[in-house]
């Protein structure tokens, strides 16, 4: 059956140009632009044209699997999802994303996803990578997803816990673009220069997880900090790249996030609402 993939941006059309190239069926759901330029010439990855079938609402594609790949979640998630019986998938950099979309859907349709690599969305429709990983974690709620990325260059790993996985990515990316937003420095100048603040900043992350109930490893911090090492010097986050464009839903999908999940279970982050206060004021 097919894959549907809601959203033509980077994550969006990275997946689906890896996944229609192993021979999977895939749809991409767009709009605007981006619909058109799927139309024209299918999803671009890497100046390579990959045709792909276009819907312009998920209800319309008879689905196996619908991966949500819109960068955030303020969307209006009910009209988008309105009508779909498939899995929904998730590809957002936000711990609440997953309880966004089982409030929509039901628990039993929310499946948790990670992905992992460094992509920008440079037009409608196109995607260019740029190193990282290239991979996508999740939980083992859609089985013919996992499936079919396994024939890809993605790699893919299906783990129970997945809500761990969503929890320690949010304590490199979101750590690294508020904090990339403040210093106004990429990747290598945080990891070097202001080394102390991005370990405190990914300990709050940490410590907002596990005062939720997420059983995070305590080495997660150390690993997050070694992750960031091994990443290119020049790297930034999506968010960080947004927000100096003046596009800010991302930044409180992520940032807000962590504020919301911490006050929810009295932990302290000052650091995250200094940022939040320092970034949103600008």
């Amino acid at each position: 059956m097919t894959i549907a993939i809601i959203g033509a941006g980077a994550v969006g059309c990275w997946m689906a140009s890896e996944l229609s190239a192993a021979g999977a069926d895939v749809t991409v759901v767009a709009r605007g632009e981006a619909l058109r330029a799927v139309r024209e010439r299918g999803v671009r990855a890497d100046g390579v044209d990959v045709p792909v079938a276009v819907a312009t609402h998920a209800y319309e594609v008879e689905a196996s699997a619908i991966v949500l790949a819109t960068k955030a979640t303020g969307a209006p998630l009910t009209e988008i999802l309105d009508g779909t019986t498939a899995p929904i998938v998730m590809t957002q950099n936000s711990v609440e994303a997953p309880q966004l979309i089982a409030a929509v859907v039901g628990q039993e349709r929310t499946v948790p996803g990670v992905v992992r690599g460094y992509f920008h969305h440079v037009g409608p429709a196109e995607v260019t990578t740029h190193g990282g990983p290239g991979s996508f974690t999740m939980g083992p709620g859609a089985p013919t997803l996992a499936r079919a990325l396994e024939s890809t260059g993605i790699t893919v790993t299906v783990r129970d816990d997945e809500l761990v996985d969503v929890w320690e990515k949010a304590m490199f990316v979101e750590p690294c673009g508020a904090l990339g937003l403040i210093a106004d420095a990429d990747l290598g100048v945080l990891r070097t220069t202001y080394r102390e603040s991005l370990t405190d900043f990914i300990t709050e992350v940490h410590n907002a997880g596990i005062g939720g109930g997420v059983p995070i490893p305590e080495d997660a911090v150390a690993r997050t900090l070694a992750f960031a090492d091994a990443m290119p010097a020049s790297s930034t986050t999506s968010m960080q790249r947004d927000q100096m464009a003046g596009l800010t839903g991302e930044f409180d999908a992520q940032v807000g996030a962590v504020i919301r999940e911490a006050e929810r279970h009295g932990v302290a982050v000052p650091l995250h609402r200094l940022a939040y206060a320092l970034i949103a004021g600008r």
